[in-house]
């Protein structure tokens, strides 16, 4: 499914900026691209963008960036884009209006929420006319099937590096929304969550 969804993309524009916070979701996200541009012989040329949040997210990114470093054997431009002053839900938003200038594609990892974890702090992103070159592979799928897929292509070194939590800069609150949904995607797989932060 992902390839499907990717593939094109990496096919037709050579310049990649991915939105790339530290967490699960952009982290997965990030891995299936460089597997697929190195399974496939494809030159793009990929930028890493990650927007400076209080919860650490340029220490988190920098730590995965170095993992798949060395899984792909490559080296990873990464971007501190977007301002940490604004209110958490205009950050990546504000982050993905530099990345577009720099690329012809950025693909960011939205999700969609579960529906007994509905929330009023979770805004998805607008992917309407302002950002009509992001690519959003996990739009219409919710944080299990993320979890799922990093288990399927046995990503336990990035899993247990992640940061999903935005309360804390290190260690998990386990009580935001975003700690929930992450406890929920793995209990659906009945995997223990590997994650340390």
């Amino acid at each position: 499914q992902i390839e499907a969804r990717v593939m094109p993309v990496l096919e037709q524009h050579n310049k990649i900026g991915i939105m790339f916070s530290g967490g699960l979701d952009s982290s997965t996200l990030t891995w299936c691209i460089l597997k697929l541009v190195q399974d496939n012989k494809l030159d793009n040329k990929i930028t890493l963008y990650t927007t400076p949040r209080p919860d650490n997210s340029l220490v988190h990114s920098q730590k995965i960036k170095e993992i798949l470093q060395a899984d792909f054997g490559i080296k990873l431009k990464h971007k501190a884009r977007g301002d940490i002053n604004l209110p958490h839900r205009h950050q990546v938003s504000h982050g993905l209006q530099y990345a577009q200038t720099e690329n012809d594609q950025i693909f960011i990892a939205e999700n969609r929420q579960p529906d007994h974890l509905l929330s009023d702090h979770f805004e998805r992103i607008r992917l309407d006319e302002p950002h009509r070159k992001v690519s959003p592979p996990f739009f219409d799928e919710t944080k299990d099937f993320i979890v799922g897929l990093a288990i399927e292509c046995g990503l336990t070194d990035i899993m247990e590096y992640t940061h999903s939590c935005t309360e804390t800069p290190d260690l998990r609150c386990n009580e935001c929304w975003w700690c929930q949904e992450r406890a929920w995607a793995f209990e659906q797989h009945n995997y223990t969550d590997p994650g340390r932060y």
